[in-house]
């Protein structure tokens, strides 16, 4: 965790290519998370409306014969009644999931600070799970052997992002 602390406090470039590429790799998970909602929503639709197709058969049905509903269908309204209630639910939350993905995307100030607020939750979390999820999004090469760390490569955009400047490198200026 150090050598990735250390690798992540360096990332104080603002990189324009950094932005644009993580605007871009987010643009492309929502335009896929849309499609993958409003498929569900389509088929949580069309459930529906089946479902309130057999309801409004089988209510007239009732009322036709209701000794021959009796005998055959008893309970089968409460089925396609539940049904198109769990339906409905389903509905709901692909539309409410919908209008979250249309929240605005992040700026050139925020994707700084989000990423500055990423390096703060790894740095005072405890929870591995979060922290592996953390380290999956910045860190995409960990090689790891005797106790020390020997390669840590950023997942892009965060490599963009790294100044070379600030990062010691050799002896520096003695001669």
């Amino acid at each position: 965790m150090a050598g990735i602390e250390w690798q992540l406090r360096h990332l104080t470039k603002q990189s324009e290519e950094a932005y644009q590429m993580y605007i871009g790799r987010l643009e492309s998970r929502i335009a896929s998370r849309r499609a993958i909602l409003e498929r569900k929503l389509n088929q949580a639709k069309a459930d529906k409306q089946t479902n309130d197709r057999q309801y409004t058969r089988l209510l007239d049905f009732q009322v036709a014969d209701p000794k021959a509903y009796e005998a055959h269908h008893k309970g089968r309204l409460d089925h396609y009644k539940q049904l198109s209630y769990l339906a409905q639910e389903s509905i709901d939350q692909s539309k409410e999931a919908l209008n979250e993905l249309n929240t605005a995307l992040p700026n050139r100030k925020e994707f700084y600070e989000l990423t500055r607020s990423k390096l703060l939750d790894l740095l005072h979390e405890d929870d591995i799970v979060v922290l592996n999820a953390i380290c999956s999004e910045f860190v995409t090469n960990l090689r790891a052997g005797n106790d020390a760390v020997s390669v840590i490569k950023l997942n892009p955009p965060y490599d963009l992002m790294v100044d070379l400047d600030k990062v010691l490198i050799g002896r520096g200026d003695r001669t």
